[in-house]
């Protein structure tokens, strides 16, 4: 045998042996990732709340499965830094590995972000910061909720707001505009079950209903968006501004409202004399007055006083105005506006219990008895002169539903009668008498 040759095979067997040794440790560290993937349904990267879900640590897996494969052909070198990299970083990720914590959030193959509430509860994202109102809905955006009391979907339109129904183009015989928050939005329902959709589905079919609803706005976002909309189209029928008394917490700088909502600008009004005075958006961060007697007038005071702008917004223009009370626990805002001309309440807060128990919206079952509830009530009616409004027979009543006591889930909480209505189709209802 020549020297060459047997210098050269002295030197490249034990090359071959380390190379072949590298990549099968690249080869079992794609494994691992793949049983990971199995395991979990998604990893953190080291030192943030960014996640990735399991079908991302599959492919990972495969791609280093492949790389190991392929490495027994590059040099010993390549192999090497392969090697020790992957070796690097997923030593990393493991030492970093945390469960879901609330506010993770993550890109999902194929998906929105989704950010999560708890482990097994999360939201895709469908909203966007806007230069106007500070957050809004992404236009055309579809969206699913995981929730312990519900799987819903979230449709909407190419204007930013919640799906429904329309008549024909030019068949209209009117419009009726709903202002609000996620109630009237419909967290935690299907697009079908909002109380807004099913009035325009069911009730008023030849009426156009549009609802300028996010889930999160108060007052001073609902007087925008109504500021926006009667600049850009022609009169509706009717504003209906749907309350609840959360909204008042939403109107100034609360610290422990705007923390918990993560919002990054916040529309901002202060009183002027007798009106309120728009000063734009600001930063999350202004949002710093803690919970108190003292920030609670200040509430009080500014949210009563953009309703009456509102009303006169609305009044200047011949339009009827309706402040539709979903929710309270409490009327100072109410007792402050009372009387205030060109204003008509419609109360409707104690028509329902059903709440999802731990997410605290209202289920499909509450949607459909306040539907029917502004459908049977001669207000609109008469205050439009559109008799079609009027539609009492229109929408269903839930079995029991006069009781009050609807829960509609399984989970129940308080009381003591609780009607529980079917999940689905064919399971039957039930009533407990505690």
């Amino acid at each position: 045998m020549p020297v060459d040759a047997s210098i050269e095979q002295v030197t490249t067997t034990p090359s071959r042996k380390v190379r072949r040794l590298l990549g099968a440790a690249v080869i079992l560290q794609g494994t691992l990732l793949i049983v990971l993937s199995l395991i979990v349904t998604s990893v953190n990267l080291p030192l943030a709340r960014l996640r990735i879900d399991e079908e991302v640590v599959l492919g990972l897996g495969i791609i280093v499965t492949l790389l190991g494969a392929v490495s027994w052909k590059l040099p010993v070198q390549a192999t090497m830094v392969l090697a020790s990299s992957l070796f690097v970083l997923i030593a990393a990720f493991a030492v970093s590995y945390r469960p879901i914590q609330p506010g993770d959030f993550g890109f999902f193959l194929g998906n929105r972000v989704r950010i999560w509430q708890s482990a097994t509860e999360w939201t895709e994202s469908h909203g966007r910061v806007d230069p106007r109102f500070g957050w809004s809905n992404e236009p055309n955006a579809v969206a699913h909720q995981v929730n312990r009391d519900f799987t819903v979907t979230y449709h909407v339109d190419a204007d930013g707001w919640r799906r429904l129904p329309a008549p024909p183009a030019g068949t209209a015989r009117g419009e009726i505009w709903f202002l609000g928050c996620s109630f009237t939005f419909g967290a935690g329902v299907e697009d079908d079950e909002v109380y807004v959709h099913r009035l325009a589905a069911k009730a008023w079919p030849d009426m156009q209903l549009r609802n300028y609803s996010i889930s999160g706005w108060g007052t001073t976002n609902a007087l925008l968006a109504l500021q926006d909309q009667l600049a850009r189209r022609p009169k509706p029928s009717a504003v209906v501004y749907a309350w609840i008394d959360d909204h008042r917490k939403r109107n100034y700088l609360r610290k422990s409202w705007f923390q918990r909502s993560n919002a990054a600008q916040i529309p901002r009004f202060e009183i002027d004399g007798k009106e309120v005075r728009w000063l734009g958006l600001v930063p999350g961060d202004n949002a710093n007055v803690e919970d108190g007697p003292a920030l609670d007038e200040i509430e009080f005071k500014l949210t009563a006083a953009l309703i009456r702008a509102m009303v006169r917004l609305c009044t200047e223009r011949g339009i009827p105005f309706v402040m539709l009370v979903m929710q309270r626990t409490g009327d100072r805002v109410l007792n402050d506006i009372r009387g205030e001309p060109g204003l008509h309440v419609l109360d409707v807060s104690d028509l329902s219990r059903a709440y999802h128990p731990h997410d605290g919206h209202p289920t499909r079952v509450w949607h459909q008895m306040v539907a029917r509830a502004i459908a049977s009530d001669p207000m609109l009616a008469n205050m439009t002169g559109l008799p079609q409004l009027l539609r009492p027979d229109a929408i269903a009543a839930p079995p029991m539903g006069s009781w009050g006591l609807s829960l509609d889930l399984v989970n129940k909480s308080g009381g003591a009668v609780a009607v529980t209505y079917p999940a689905r189709p064919g399971l039957p209802l039930r009533v407990d008498f505690v």
